[in-house]
């Protein structure tokens, strides 16, 4: 008769530690962003050429006080996506933040939800709860201020995901080249975000080195990845 109880409590307590977990994240993203200085380097000039854009209009032309901009180079993604969250809340530092907040909270979700389906659901939380409360993930150039990298961690997470999904030798062809569409895509986010020249092999090695760690004891490898 306790069989049962056992059971439904097991299969609750994951949500509610992930909750649990991603609460933890979000009170460590967002506390006192209104209070937080803005960095000079790099959340200012993306603050005033997401600004200028939202005046403007132009979504192409990357402005910084009134004149194209040739020093910051990189593709608009996150441009776009302050430019919106400006429109949306207005013109503040919580707003200058929210893009880079929600794609660490997403990034931490992807985390919880892929380990748990590869190692289990104790891992999962540990890796979500390290991530939480690692000072390198919320400091600079992270995920309380308005840069590229926390965006651009998530679509690396994403990529890594989408590879263990789709080049596990069990997965079926139809699953497998669902799973290499979803890198592509994603890859070329990463491409409207950094620009090209984050690619070369480094990146395909980084993620095959992922995903060894989370899933070479357990699982074949194809011999693609391997």
């Amino acid at each position: 008769m306790h069989v049962l109880p056992a059971v439904i409590a097991r299969r609750l307590s994951f949500p509610v530690l992930a909750a649990a977990v991603l609460c933890l994240a979000a009170f460590n993203l967002t506390f006192r962003q209104h209070a937080v200085t803005l960095q000079h380097w790099d959340e200012s000039p993306y603050a005033t050429t997401a600004w200028e854009m939202l005046k403007s209009g132009d979504p192409i032309g990357t402005t910084f006080v009134g004149r194209l901009d040739y020093y910051n180079s990189k593709p608009p993604l996150n441009v776009w996506l302050i430019a919106l969250s400006f429109k949306l809340f207005g013109v503040n530092l919580v707003a200058l933040r929210v893009p880079i907040i929600l794609a660490s909270l997403a990034t931490i979700v992807v985390v919880l939800v892929w380990v748990r389906r590869m190692l289990g659901d104790a891992t999962a939380l540990a890796a979500g709860l390290v991530l939480s409360t690692t000072f390198a993930y919320f400091h600079i150039h992270a995920g309380r201020q308005a840069n590229t990298d926390a965006i651009n961690t998530l679509l690396v997470v994403l990529v890594a995901a989408a590879l263990g999904e789709g080049r596990i030798v069990w997965y079926t062809l139809s699953q497998r080249d669902f799973a290499t569409s979803q890198q592509g895509l994603l890859l070329a986010e990463r491409d409207r975000l950094k620009g090209h020249v984050v690619y070369h092999r480094r990146l395909d090695r980084s993620e095959i080195f992922v995903l060894h760690a989370l899933v070479g004891a357990r699982h074949e490898l194809a011999p693609d990845v391997a």
